[in-house]
């Protein structure tokens, strides 16, 4: 009789939604707000609103902020960081960019392997580069161009404080690919993005404190929708400081400030202007 596979949470959809960082000017606090929501595509299993934080400490200088489309991807990344850090000492910007994508492409090809090569036999990644074009013939270069496309669904920002207490932002895509956030201080990452992204573009940004800390979470309260979560968290970090943790009662009445800013009417002047429009005049009635 044939065993059933035992899906995994990704095979029911499970999302794990949305994250946003940003660096201040002048005081160089790294902003971090994200959902605590665990949902699932098509309603199979009632989402968590309350389920999960988002940021991970590597050390006392490297956080690391996540959104996946399966949780059991972070875990893994998270322990070969610390298990490549573990030997080191305080790591500047890249090296710990270049640590944590060591990490990600380790886990997306042991991934890929347990799936897809360990059947046949081989031992390990690399001992299928080696003997599988004899064993498999054509099935090897077919097998090696789905490794290249391969993709745990997993998003990274990785953010802190270089040798110099200088905050500085990098990000891992879903591609495996990194990125620098440096030059435009903000990072967005989750299937609440492009809303949030929207908000944050819809006016400029001044990256002052105060202000950075709204505009994420007035970003991440219009991403909230069917798979991002309407309970917040948001952290601070500073150089040489503990991180500071919003409470949710001052996020909730940071949020009573943001609705009565979307029940604003349409500007009376640009209804006079339209109504004045003649092409605007010659439809009404039609």
């Amino acid at each position: 009789m044939a065993i059933s596979r035992k899906p995994k949470p990704a095979d029911f959809g499970l999302n794990v939604t949305i994250t946003l960082a940003c660096i201040t000017v002048p005081d160089d606090v790294i902003v971090c707000v994200s959902d605590r929501k665990l949902s699932w595509a098509g309603d199979r299993i009632q989402a968590d609103d309350n389920a999960i934080y988002k940021t991970l400490g590597l050390s006392m200088e490297w956080k690391l902020a996540y959104a996946c489309d399966d949780i059991d991807m972070i875990f893994p990344i998270f322990q070969r960081t610390l298990d490549l850090l573990r030997p080191l000492g305080r790591v500047d910007g890249q090296e710990i960019r270049d640590i944590v994508h060591e990490a990600y492409v380790h886990v997306l090809q042991q991934d890929f392997f347990s799936s897809r090569l360990a059947r046949f036999g081989y031992n390990d990644l690399a001992d299928f580069k080696v003997r599988g074009q004899a064993d498999l013939g054509p099935v090897y270069f077919e097998l090696m161009r789905d490794l290249s496309k391969h993709s745990i669904n997993v998003e990274l920002i990785i953010m802190g404080y270089n040798k110099q207490n200088q905050a500085r932002m990098y990000g891992i895509d879903a591609d495996a690919r990194h990125t620098d956030y440096n030059l435009t201080k903000t990072a967005v990452i989750g299937s609440g993005y492009w809303t949030a992204q929207a908000s944050l573009t819809r006016r400029p940004m001044n990256y002052y404190l105060y202000p950075t800390i709204y505009r994420l979470l007035e970003a991440k309260f219009c991403a909230e929708s069917g798979t991002v979560g309407k309970r917040t968290t948001a952290i601070l970090f500073g150089r040489d400081k503990i991180p500071a943790i919003l409470k949710t009662e001052e996020i909730e009445e940071i949020r009573n400030a943001y609705d009565k800013t979307v029940t604003v009417d349409d500007p009376q002047e640009a209804m006079d202007f339209i109504e004045a429009i003649p092409a605007v005049q010659g439809m009404e009635g039609s």
